[in-house]
């Protein structure tokens, strides 16, 4: 996810970290100056209602911590799939045919197209192999 033109990248994951941060230092700062006595004592109320928030937050925090460990994974899922498939397409000319047919139908990003150059020549090779028996 993008601020702006020409800034970094800024993964939702961090912004609604910071979010949370500051949602949370309102929380304890309203808490810390509202809903004490006259002795400076916290009401039975703000200390539930406080300790509910935490719950809340802990709770969303951890979310956000799942949330990015399950795309980790999934990120690795994809990266040993891709790597045994291409492995395989190299040295079978069958495998490679459709592999390179795959890539050239569904690559249509210019970057990607790019990227790819290299292994669809070495797929083409692949796949001729199978032509020239």
């Amino acid at each position: 996810m993008l601020r702006g033109y020409g800034e970094t990248p800024v993964s939702p994951t961090h912004t609604n970290a910071q979010r949370l941060y500051k949602w949370a230092l309102r929380v304890l700062h309203l808490a810390s100056t509202h809903g004490t006595n006259q002795h400076g004592a916290m009401s039975v109320e703000t200390k539930m209602a406080r300790t509910v928030d935490q719950q809340i937050a802990e709770t969303q925090a951890k979310l956000a911590r799942l949330k990015t460990r399950q795309k980790a994974s999934e990120t690795r899922r994809k990266i040993i799939v891709g790597a045994i498939v291409t492995s395989a397409a190299l040295n079978d000319p069958k495998i490679a045919r459709w592999m390179a047919s795959t890539l050239r139908k569904n690559a249509t990003r210019e970057v990607d197209q790019k990227e790819l150059v290299g292994l669809l020549e070495d797929l083409d090779q692949e796949a001729a192999k199978a032509d020239q028996t």
